[in-house]
């Protein structure tokens, strides 16, 4: 299994299929399709049959049901289903994506490369990284450290379809049905926009979009979007003396004012925030962007607040400028519909503990699919699969974890 999950991850890593910000098209770039026109040939090779792409790149399909006619004896089956997504972050490049694989890891930094424009090595510093000192002995994967690695969420895809290929080939494995989504545009929140839910009947779901080992989740933040965008004045500079107002500064005021503890380098577990994520800013015209995370709904209607009263003194600060503040819903914390529904849960912490994995309930400190999949009816919470530090050049994966990420799947199902 092992090899097979390694030489199937490098494959898929080395496809680029990074989605981008600000497109109204589903999916976001078409790279994606790359990935999935590969995955459904792949899949059909294995014999699974009943797959297909759709226009807006869902990968849906179903491995059917092997039990005997008599299966009434084994209970009610329930139809299970898995999600991982296609895209990569459009925070760093996927592109010419070179995996190295390091056999039995010895415990200490690793090296990956070398930063030409700062001279000095590109390193995955131990005492960054506490999860790495647990991975000694076991096959881990890197970037070089020109671009990010993709095992957000590639190595999902990797567990779902190694599991599926076990499964198909393992005598005496009997199975309910099983479906499968591979889905585009998760990294920018729109990962179920087009979900093709009426090829996805199934009774719940689990993503595999998580991280370090053990780590299971089944609440999220709720989350919305800010967009500010401010209207200044420009004039010639050498004549602007009471007339132009500059919205490079209005923008950087508005900065200025958030509250510092609110912010994610203050802040961790259960705790939101509110983050400024990008800033294109003239004198005449300026919009930031802005991401509002919090576990609890007041948390984040109390940061709608504070966005509001910033807003409202920047006018008083720079009279005659107009700001306009749009928020727009993201998604919500799926904890109480999880909670509703203790079965899946209990489904899961069986098959880990079958897996003999240590596990923890742990709030994830971003989105998943899942959280808008439940919202939706089907109860989707997320399975980790060893990878860490995702969206970024120093990111990687532990191929061991990963190994028991795929056995867990098999366990979900097994009857």
């Amino acid at each position: 299994m092992k090899r097979k999950l390694t030489s199937r991850f490098i494959r898929y890593a080395k496809i680029n299929t990074r989605s981008k910000h600000d497109e109204t098209g589903c999916p976001s770039t078409t790279v994606q399709f790359d990935l999935a026109h590969m995955l459904v040939d792949e899949l059909k090779s294995l014999g699974i049959t009943e797959l297909s792409v759709d226009e807006h790149c869902y990968v849906v399909g179903k491995m059917a049901s092997n039990l005997p006619e008599d299966h009434i004896a084994y209970g009610k089956t329930p139809v299970i289903g898995f999600l991982a997504h296609l895209d990569t972050a459009p925070d760093m490049s996927g592109e010419n994506v070179r995996p190295q694989v390091i056999e039995k890891y010895d415990g200490k930094d690793i090296v990956i490369g070398f930063d030409e424009s700062k001279k000095e090595k590109i390193i995955i510093k131990l005492d960054e990284n506490p999860e790495l000192g647990k991975c000694v002995g076991h096959t881990v994967i890197t970037t070089d450290g020109t671009t990010l690695l993709g095992a957000d969420d590639k190595a999902g895809i990797t567990a779902i379809v190694t599991a599926l290929e076990h499964i198909k080939n393992e005598q005496d494995f009997l199975h309910g049905d099983i479906y499968f989504c591979f889905n585009p545009d998760e990294e920018i929140g729109r990962g179920t926009a087009c979900f093709p839910l009426e090829k996805f009947p199934v009774d719940f779901a689990y993503t595999i979009d998580g991280g370090s080992a053990g780590e299971l989740n089944k609440e999220t933040f709720n989350a919305d979007s800010a967009k500010i965008t401010v209207y200044g004045r420009d004039i010639h500079p050498g004549t602007a003396k009471d007339i132009m107002i500059n919205a490079n500064r209005v923008a950087s005021y508005i900065i200025e004012q958030l509250p510092r503890d609110l912010s994610p380098e203050k802040t961790s577990g259960h705790e939101g925030f509110i983050h400024p994520t990008e800033m294109n800013a003239s004198t005449g015209e300026a919009c930031l962007k802005m991401i509002l995370r919090d576990f609890e709904e007041k948390g984040l209607q109390a940061n709608k607040v504070i966005l509001e009263e910033i807003v409202s003194r920047a006018k008083k600060e720079f009279p005659g400028c107009s700001i306009d503040l749009e928020i727009q819903h993201s998604y919500r914390n799926m904890l109480l519909k999880l909670d509703q529904n203790p079965q899946v849960l209990k489904r899961l912490e069986d098959a880990v503990k079958k897996a003999q994995v240590d596990y923890q309930w742990l709030p994830i400190r971003g989105g998943t699919d899942g959280a808008e999949l439940t919202r939706r009816g089907i109860p989707t919470p997320n399975i980790f699969t060893g990878g860490q530090n995702f969206h970024g050049k120093t990111e990687w994966l532990s191929i061991d974890v990963l190994m028991k990420t795929t056995e867990i799947i098999k366990h979900l199902v097994r009857v």
